[in-house]
């Protein structure tokens, strides 16, 4: 049977997991095991970059997740046995809650399939654990307090960063205003709908081929491949990138009204050969960084010796 796992970084019963439990809902009704984790209930400390998971990985052929001491273990154990993901999260400065944030990074390089693929991590004999590549889906869930979406801007976007490491296709996704004290999220009985066929979408679409996945969502947005409408655009171009995926598309103005033709579609951050670019890309500079080492430990002794007045709390009494 499809597993399908709902991560909740809101409070016990608050909005974002009384929508999460509706989506939930609907993928068992659409013949799939479900499970629910509660982020609030895990302690995910944030990712110190000392790159130790890495170098352990690359020096010494083991699986070494993290010197974090922590839950992380536990909830990546069930996002590596699930076939789907539904994030619901809440909304409170623009983007994800922060807890969103943490786990993302959290993710981050370790669990980059492209690279790992590459390297030749992609075997029954391989230290890596295999259920890391997996094709899965995934929806998201943004739930805010505010009645305008431009308050809510990054809800959705940024919840990339949890997905696409791991080449988790997300085939749909759906953003609550108006939610602002707990529980007033029951309160938007079609938004439950929503999010009940969300589950159903999300469903659907597990244990096939990621290139069969379908996107479900209610717009198709400016970008081709993660659908979203966040682009930057540099004064006096008439080329725009898109902010979340990073490919690029011409601008133009036609009856009044703006289009983008995007082109190199595969050099979307997305996409799996673009993964495998930008390992290769890393993992250069790691190499380079061997050579001048030494010169930058001279160069960062410098600032130590410097005057400058520290700011630490005080350690209180237990």
């Amino acid at each position: 049977m499809k597993k399908v796992l709902g991560v909740s970084f809101g409070r016990h019963y608050g909005n974002s997991e009384l929508i999460l439990r509706e989506a939930l809902l609907g993928a068992r009704s659409a013949g799939a095991e479900i499970e629910l984790i509660r982020m609030q209930d895990y302690e995910i400390k944030p990712c110190r970059g000392c790159q130790v998971c890495t170098q352990r990985m690359m020096n010494d052929g083991v699986e070494n997740l993290c010197i974090q001491k922590d839950d992380f273990p536990v909830f990546r154990d069930h996002l590596l046995d699930c076939d789907a993901v539904i994030y619901s999260a809440p909304v409170y400065l623009i983007r994800p809650i922060a807890s969103f944030l943490v786990m993302a990074d959290r993710i981050g390089p370790f669990h980059d399939v492209g690279g790992l693929a590459m390297l030749g991590f992609k075997r029954e004999d391989s230290p890596i654990d295999q259920r890391l590549f997996k094709d899965r889906c995934a929806g998201f869930i943004a739930v805010g307090g505010a009645a305008r979406p431009q308050y809510m801007s990054m809800g959705l976007t940024l919840m990339n960063d949890a997905t696409y490491p791991m080449h988790i296709k997300v085939v749909d996704q759906l953003a609550v205003g108006e939610s602002n004290s707990s529980g007033e999220i029951l309160m938007h009985e079609e938004k439950l709908k929503r999010a009940y066929q969300l589950g159903i979408n999300v469903a659907n679409n597990a244990c096939i081929p990621y290139e069969e996945m379908k996107w479900c969502g209610d717009f198709e947005g400016t970008c081709p491949v993660c659908h979203g409408n966040l682009m930057t655009l540099d004064p006096g171009a008439n080329q725009v990138t898109c902010a979340i995926c990073g490919i690029q598309g011409d601008l133009t103005m036609k009856d009044g009204k703006s289009h983008v033709q995007f082109h190199n579609l595969e050099g979307s951050r997305l996409h799996i050969k673009e993964l495998e670019f930008h390992y290769k890309e890393i993992f250069a500079s790691l190499l380079a960084f061997a050579d001048i080492e030494e010169e930058i430990k001279e160069k960062v002794n410098q600032y130590k010796e410097q005057d400058i007045p520290i700011v630490r709390p005080e350690k209180k009494a237990r």
